[in-house]
């Protein structure tokens, strides 16, 4: 492959054989370690056996993963694009099926593709979205449908560079003995368009995520010129959205420590994936996330309109303040 041009997110340098709209290209003239990544319209072989893991469909994109040898994974996807990725060859394809395009492609790559990739190298993962504050990663998390996008999008209106979005890779150092820390990830954060039209009046003032699709209205806002220049940002904060009906203002608390590993643990990304050895490291360095880190409860209302009182009161606790009443 003659890779075209080169990307960094996550942490991973990627030489492609396109274009990546979404991720920051990378200014190494050479890097050791690249990743090659091919995009096309060729099928890749199906899998044989039973699959390592097949998600619940009720929660997103229906996949199935599939372990053909040991460092290769296959994932499967309902729609019938598929990806392989290769952890000794570092090595990710990407296919589409006929009617789907490019832009297609880019929504698994930059989300279950790289996120298995990076399991595959022993890397930490939550499903979850940081900006930067003052200098530090703040994370959200929360189930889907908690608003963590909608969030980070209203916290980067108010000024705050995104880091990453959805995919939140973290580093503890080679020996896993640093302070945690979020490597940058790509420089879109998806939207639907309920939240665009909260966020900027009308339902399509922001591109589609897919624009040759007739029935997926998800979108994007583009965050180049407001994303974190650093490629590392140490971890300051954690919050655990609570979007609820009887909640009037947003309300911050402290977890407990042993809700704190356990809603780590529950918002991993693509643990699914992961070997004995590999929950083993999880559970050591999401427990040492949560006993160096704080970890607290957003509970805000289920009202669009509250958007700006909930990123007041999660910057004023970040930097220690109090909310004006």
């Amino acid at each position: 492959m003659t890779p075209s041009a080169r990307f960094r997110v996550y942490g991973l340098d990627l030489d492609s054989d396109g274009a990546l709209p979404g991720l920051a290209a990378s200014g190494a003239a050479a890097v050791a370690g690249c990743w090659a990544v091919q995009l096309g319209e060729t099928p890749l072989t199906p899998p044989s056996g039973e699959p390592i893991y097949r998600s619940d469909p009720a929660e997103g994109d229906a996949v199935e993963v599939f372990r053909p040898r040991i460092g290769v994974l296959h994932l499967a996807f309902a729609d019938g694009a598929a990806a392989l990725v290769d952890a000794a060859a570092r090595t990710v394809q990407v296919a589409w099926p006929p009617g789907q395009t490019l832009d297609d492609a880019l929504v698994y790559l930059v989300g279950p593709v790289l996120g298995v990739a990076l399991r595959l190298l022993g890397r930490e993962v939550l499903h979850a979205s940081c900006v930067d504050v003052d200098g530090r990663a703040v994370a959200v998390l929360g189930p889907a449908g908690a608003g963590k996008s909608t969030l980070t999008a209203a916290l980067i209106d108010a000024g705050q560079p995104l880091v990453t979005e959805d995919v939140c890779v973290l580093w503890f150092g080679e020996d896993d003995a640093s302070p945690p820390a979020v490597f940058r990830g790509g420089t879109r954060v998806k939207l639907w368009e309920d939240s665009v039209a909260a966020l900027r009046g009308v339902a399509d003032a922001l591109p589609r995520l897919v624009p040759s699709s007739k029935d997926w209205d998800k979108r994007f806002l583009d965050a180049a010129a407001a994303t974190a220049a650093r490629d590392l940002t140490p971890l300051g904060a954690v919050f655990v959205l609570d979007r609820r009906a009887d909640v009037v203002t947003p309300v911050v608390e402290e977890m407990a420590g042993p809700a704190r590993l356990l809603t780590l643990i529950a918002n991993s990304y693509a643990a699914s994936v992961l070997d004995a050895a590999g929950r083993a490291r999880q559970l050591e360095r999401l427990g040492a996330l949560a006993a160096a880190v704080p970890v607290r409860r957003l509970s805000f209302p289920d009202r669009f309109d509250a958007l700006p009182p909930t990123v007041d009161a999660l910057l004023a606790d970040v930097r220690g303040g109090k909310v004006a009443r």
